[in-house]
């Protein structure tokens, strides 16, 4: 009973045990996108990495000039694009997202953050710096 009335007469020490821990899970819940550089890039997906999903951020028509092999293609201008995103969402996939140069996905970065995918890339320099590797494409 000793404990309780000196824990009891420091409110604010005993409301810090109760509020810390939620703000770190909050903090830690919200993970960050990593920028990745092609290499990187190539690597994770050659790493067979089952739970990623490639989402190309750019219009259908230049999704369909070529694409990241196994790429979905969910354009970042349409109407639909919070909603397809939030479908394909879950804690235990991770998302590497990509555009043309890296504007798409700089603009969208925002809301790829506030997604539930367990980890977030984006491919720095886009497709183009894809493409001008030499890496694997498809159409």
């Amino acid at each position: 009973m000793e404990k309780f009335l000196k824990c009891s007469k420091r409110p604010v020490f005993s409301m810090l045990y109760l509020v810390v821990p939620g703000i770190l899970l909050f903090f830690l819940s919200c993970s960050q996108v990593k920028s990745l550089s092609v290499e990187e890039i190539s690597s994770l997906i050659n790493s067979n990495n089952e739970n990623l999903i490639i989402i190309d951020l750019r219009d259908l028509t230049e999704y369909n000039n070529g694409h990241i092999k196994g790429a979905i293609s969910i354009p970042y201008k349409e109407d639909t694009f919070p909603e397809r995103i939030t479908a394909l969402a879950e804690k235990d996939v991770d998302a590497l997202f990509y555009c043309g140069q890296g504007v798409k996905t700089g603009k969208a970065e925002k809301f790829i953050k506030k997604s539930p995918f367990k980890k977030k890339y984006i491919l720095a320099g886009g497709f183009f710096a894809w493409k001008k590797e030499g890496l694997e494409i498809e159409k």
